[in-house]
C-alpha cells in the first residue's frame, strides 16, 4: 500500500522539525561551551595580570660560615601581587632571622605595605602532641614580626599569643593552565598594633599559614589597618596565595614559567 502524499509530507515534516531540534540543541550546547571557554580564559587573563614573576629562593648568609646557603631548605612557587619587590630587603634590613628560618620582607611601592614571607621543615617529634610542631612555626613567626615592629616602629610590642584563627580556601591558579586546579588551605591569623596607643597609624600583620607535611609556609600581609580590607588589594593577595606550590615540581613550575615568558 503507497502512503497517501499528505501523510509522506507529515512524516517528512515532523523529521525535519526533530532534525532541526538535534542541530538547535547541539549549536545551544556548543555555544554554552564556548562562552564558558571564553569566561575561564578571561578570569585567567585577569588574574595573571595581577601577578609579578615567581619568587627564587635567596641565597643568606649561614649561621657560623662564611658561605651563602639558601634562605629556606626546600624550593617552593609563588608569585606576589604587581608592585612588590622580588628581591627580599635583607641587604637593608639584615634580615630578621629567628632560628632556624628567616622571614624576609619584599617591600612595595606603597607605602606602609609589604609581604613577608617564611619557609621552614618543622618535623614533629615523638613527644608532640597534635599540632605543636605546627605551634612552633607559627610562635616563631609572630616573634619575628614583633622584632620587626620594634625595628621599624621603634616600639617594643607583644602581639597576643592567643588570637582567633580562620581557615580558608583559595581558588588554585596554575600559570599555564586556564582551568583553576582545586584549592589551597590556609589557617588565617591577624596582629595588629591597636593597644598601642601611641601609634599614629595603626598597622596590620595578616599572617596566613601553610602546611604540606613537615613543611610549612608563611605570607604576611602588612599594611596600615584601615586597608587591610581594601578591595584591590584583597584580590591581589588572594591571587598570589593562589599560586602556591609546595610540591617536589615547584622548581620546575619557576623553570617553565621563566622560559615561557621569554618566547
Amino acid at each position: 500500500m503507497i502512503p497517501s502524499i499528505p501523510r509522506v509530507l507529515t512524516v517528512v515534516a515532523l523529521a525535519s522539525i526533530a532534525l532541526a531540534c538535534i542541530v538547535g540543541c547541539g549549536v545551544s550546547d556548543y555555544e554554552r561551551q564556548m562562552d564558558k571557554q571564553r569566561q575561564r580564559i578571561q578570569e585567567f587573563d585577569d588574574t595573571n595580570r595581577l601577578l609579578d614573576d615567581p619568587i627564587e629562593n635567596p641565597l643568606m648568609p649561614a649561621a657560623g660560615v662564611k658561605a651563602e646557603a639558601p634562605a629556606w631548605p626546600f624550593e617552593f612557587f609563588l608569585r606576589l601581587p604587581k608592585g612588590y619587590a622580588l628581591v627580599p630587603r635583607e641587604k637593608d634590613d639584615k634580615a630578621l632571622v629567628v632560628t632556624p628560618f628567616p622571614l624576609l620582607r619584599y617591600s612595595s611601592s606603597e607605602a606602609g605595605s609589604s609581604l613577608f614571607v617564611a619557609a621552614a621543615i618543622v618535623p614533629k617529634t615523638k613527644d608532640d602532641k597534635a599540632n605543636e610542631a605546627t605551634e612552633r612555626f607559627r610562635t616563631l613567626v609572630r616573634l619575628a614580626l614583633e622584632a620587626y615592629y620594634a625595628k621599624a616602629i621603634g616600639v617594643k610590642l607583644a602581639f597576643p599569643d592567643k588570637l582567633p584563627i580562620q581557615s580558608i580556601e583559595v581558588t588554585r591558579f596554575v600559570t599555564n593552565s586556564a582551568a583553576p586546579e582545586g584549592r589551597v588551605a590556609y589557617d588565617v591569623i591577624t596582629y595588629t598594633d591597636k593597644h598601642n596607643i601611641l601609634a599614629k597609624q595603626h598597622v596590620a600583620f595578616q599572617a596566613y599559614f601553610h602546611k604540606d607535611g613537615d613543611r610549612h609556609v608563611c605570607i604576611v600581609a602588612h599594611r596600615p589597618l584601615a586597608t587591610i580590607a581594601d578591595p584591590a588589594f584583597r584580590k591581589g593577595l588572594e591571587a598570589c596565595l593562589g599560586t602556591l606550590d609546595l610540591s617536589n615540581e615547584a622548581s620546575g613550575r619557576r623553570s617553565q614559567f621563566l622560559r615561557a615568558k621569554r618566547r
